[in-house]
């Protein structure tokens, strides 16, 4: 009787050993497949941040669409606060801030146009300031992030006859004569000035 006590004590324990054995290595094994995971989890994030960066612009949503806004500075008025109307406030300073690289902010005057290329959801893709008709100072979304540059935009050139008789001012026959822009029109106004009686 002594012995088959201890035969079945051995088993026992025989038993409970293995189930030890056993959770140990299933505890093992569930730590592997989580670290497994985790891994496999990462090389995921991994790749898609860096799928993210090789896009040449910022990656469009699906329902989402690319706005073009135009403006000019108001008298008063700034640059930070305008593109603050249509872009987040990071996204705002960012733009502003590499701007700043190639353009001065003190130089920026009222009537000075821009055209900004944004998404829906408030991502800025390029923006294009024009202070003047010569130059234009580009802040780009490339994978690099944001990237600025000056560039020198295509100017046509055309020649064009106009013939009239002046009346009662050169501005009122300038504007008889079909020329619609009253900035070319005081334009020809300052250099004939002179000139006509």
């Amino acid at each position: 009787m002594y012995k088959n006590l201890i035969k079945e004590t051995h088993k026992a324990a025989d038993s409970a050993c293995s189930a030890f054995i056993f959770m140990k290595y299933t505890w093992r094994i569930k730590n592997t497949l989580i670290k497994a995971a985790a891994a496999g989890g990462c090389l995921a994030l991994v790749l898609l941040l860096s799928l993210r960066a090789g896009s040449s612009l910022y990656p469009l949503r699906e329902g989402k669409k690319i706005l073009i806004s135009e403006g000019e500075i108001p008298p008063r008025g700034s640059l930070y606060n305008e593109l603050a109307r249509k872009l987040p406030a990071q996204e705002t300073l960012s733009l502003t801030r590499r701007l700043e690289d190639i353009y001065s902010s003190r130089r920026i005057r009222p009537g000075d146009n821009y055209r900004l290329y944004h998404t829906t959801y408030g991502a800025a893709l390029k923006f294009v300031f024009n202070p003047d008709p010569l130059t234009d100072y580009v802040v780009e979304r490339s994978s690099a992030g944001l990237t600025a540059y000056e560039q020198t935009p295509e100017i046509e050139e055309r020649l064009a006859a106009l013939t009239g008789e002046v009346q009662t001012s050169l501005y009122a026959a300038l504007a008889g004569s079909g020329i619609t822009d009253p900035t070319t029109i005081m334009n020809f106004a300052n250099i004939f000035q002179w000139q006509v009686d």
